[in-house]
């Protein structure tokens, strides 16, 4: 029978590598996600979960325990997270929520040419689009 060791084994035995951080890459304005951070050890993918987290803009994005982030602000902002002396980070954008709402015609008969107008809330954001048609055909 093997002799039990008197304390654990050393946590970072067999870890390699740095340490890798796993965040949303877009956010809107007050949304709260969740980060992850990761390592190798001994061939399999462990998520770290005492992980000491931050951000390098708090006015934009927040960080906190568990890897739980906010969107506080417009912008760009990277995420840090520091495990056993290791780093590693992923830059996460804050952007306004908007919707976009479309009307026009109910029905288009053939070879009609009729309007739609596009109305994104809030104005002030800048959106791009396009248009196309999708539906049945008929012979």
């Amino acid at each position: 029978m093997a002799p039990v060791p008197a304390s654990p084994p050393d946590a970072r035995a067999g870890y390699y590598g740095s340490l890798n951080v796993s965040c949303p890459s877009v956010i809107d304005l007050n949304e709260t996600r969740g980060c992850h951070a990761w390592v190798w050890q001994d061939g399999f993918q462990m998520i770290v979960f005492d992980a000491q987290w931050s951000s390098t803009d708090p006015g934009v994005v927040s960080a906190g325990g568990w890897g739980q982030i906010t969107g506080t602000g417009y912008g760009h902002a990277t995420i840090i997270a520091e495990h056993q002396g290791s780093s590693g980070s992923a830059g996460v954008s804050v952007t306004p929520a908007f919707t976009v709402s479309i009307s026009g015609p109910g029905q288009v008969g053939t070879h009609q040419v009729c309007g739609f107008h596009a109305v994104v809330n809030p104005g002030w954001v800048p959106v791009s689009y396009s248009w196309s048609a999708q539906g049945a055909t008929g012979t």
